[in-house]
């Protein structure tokens, strides 16, 4: 864990605010339990069991649910997937059921976790300060940067060097939701689960 200015003026604080907010904190050490590997992103045991909870199913058609996602790469499919287009054979059913993997109809069913220093290994790896997970799937991404690496983080997404005050704030957050998701069903959904008073993933 990174304790320099950056951990303690931003990514900490960012993680204290979103546990006060009712988000579950998954600390570093519990990643390598949670995915099949470094080059994975869905939380296995979330995924699995949100997919039981959410439709009703048997932990053998969860886990043949989540052997589906886990080879989604493409932006567009799982955009599609979180809006409710999903669908596979389920033991004992003679036609396709559609499965979801947020519930949008009673909020307080899913499961909001924060973590960070998520590496995540591909040809480049990437090791994103802070992550939101969504029942077990990554939906957002924050990553903190202190006022004096904020030159640094411009020229890493490629900006141009300008002189005065920061024209955004220290934390990015880029967003793979639509802005109807993440206004619409995100938001609320978030009000709702701050009312839980413990984290629980079955």
């Amino acid at each position: 864990m990174a304790q320099g200015m950056e951990w303690h003026l931003v990514e900490q604080p960012t993680i204290v605010c979103l546990e006060a907010m009712g988000y579950c904190f998954v600390p570093p050490e519990d990643h390598a339990d949670l995915r099949d590997g470094d080059n994975q992103v869905l939380f296995r045991p979330h995924v699995v069991a949100a997919i039981k909870r959410i439709n009703g199913v048997s932990e053998a058609d969860a886990q043949a649910a989540y052997a589906d996602l886990v080879s989604v790469s493409s932006n567009e499919a799982w955009l599609s997937i979180l809006r409710g287009n999903f669908s596979r054979p389920i033991q004992g059913e003679a036609t396709r059921r559609t499965l979801r993997v947020i519930d949008f109809r009673t909020l307080t069913n899913n499961v909001l976790t924060v973590t960070h220093q998520f590496r995540v290994k591909a040809e480049v790896t990437r090791i994103p300060d802070v992550v939101i997970h969504l029942n077990g799937i990554p939906v957002v991404v924050i990553e903190c940067k202190s006022p004096r690496d904020y030159r640094e983080f411009r020229a890493w997404r490629g900006y141009p060097e300008t002189e005065g005050d920061p024209e955004w704030p220290d934390a990015k957050i880029l967003l793979s939701l639509t802005r109807s998701l993440t206004s619409c069903w995100l938001e609320p959904m978030r009000r709702r689960h701050s009312t839980r008073t413990a984290c629980s993933t079955s």
